[in-house]
C-alpha cells in the first residue's frame, strides 16, 4: 500500500502526525494536501486551508488587536491544518515565535500538513533568520521538535510543472 493511499485513511490524523509534502513550484504539493485535506473533511475531521503568509498576517493583526489568543483557540480546533507556502520566506524573530505559537497550538490535536520547498534540515536557518550564523535559537528548536519527528515526508517531483503541463497552448 502506497504512502498516499495509507494518508487517505486519515490515521495519521487520529494518531497525530504530520505530513511534510516538499517539492518545486508547481509540482503538485499543494494539490496533494488539499486531496488529503477533501479526504479528512469525508470522514468529518474539521479542516482549514491557509498560506503562511496569511497566517502571519491574521496572526499579526490579532496580535494588535490583544486577540491572539482567540485566533490560537481557533486553529486549535481543526483537526487537521494545512499550511502551504511553509517557510517560504526567512522569517524574523518577532514572525517566528507567533509561528511557535500557533505550531504549539495546532500540533497537541490533530495534524499539519506542510507545503515546502525547502528540506527539513535548511528549515531551522529559515527560522528566526535574524540572530547570529553561529547563534542557536531556541524558537527554531520548538517548532522543529513538534513537528519533525513525528512526520511522515513525500518529495513531489516532477520535470515540467503541473502548471505547464495541463496550460492551453496558444497554437
Amino acid at each position: 500500500q502506497g504512502l498516499i493511499t495509507k494518508l487517505a485513511t486519515c490515521a495519521y490524523i487520529r494518531d497525530n502526525h504530520h505530513v511534510v509534502l516538499k517539492g518545486a513550484t508547481g509540482a503538485g504539493k499543494s494539490y496533494i494536501a488539499n486531496a488529503l485535506g477533501v479526504a479528512a473533511c469525508r470522514q468529518l475531521y474539521k479542516v482549514r486551508y491557509v498560506r503562511m503568509p496569511d497566517l502571519l498576517n491574521e496572526y499579526a493583526v490579532a496580535k494588535s488587536l490583544n486577540a491572539q489568543n482567540k485566533v490560537k483557540k481557533a486553529y486549535a480546533r481543526f483537526d487537521l491544518l494545512i499550511i502551504d507556502e511553509w517557510l517560504l520566506r526567512p522569517l524574523p524573530e518577532s514572525d517566528a515565535y507567533d509561528l511557535l505559537e500557533l505550531i504549539d497550538a495546532c500540533s497537541r490535536k490533530g495534524a499539519l500538513i506542510l507545503c515546502t520547498q525547502y528540506d527539513v534540515d535548511d528549515w531551522y536557518y529559515r527560522i528566526d533568520c535574524d540572530r547570529a550564523e553561529d547563534e542557536g535559537s531556541a524558537v527554531a528548536e520548538g517548532i522543529l521538535d513538534r513537528i519533525i519527528n513525528n512526520k511522515y515526508s513525500i518529495e513531489v517531483k516532477g520535470r515540467i510543472s503541473m502548471r505547464k503541463r495541463h496550460a492551453f497552448s496558444d497554437e
